[in-house]
């Protein structure tokens, strides 16, 4: 999975399901 991917390879990113769409963070990375 990408979201995952990139989650694991960037400092204090997240993915979290809002409304049934993944929303990939990065606005604390």
């Amino acid at each position: 999975d990408v979201f995952e991917y990139f989650t694991e390879r960037t400092p204090r990113s997240y993915v979290e399901v809002r409304e049934t769409s993944l929303v990939w963070n990065y606005k604390y990375a």
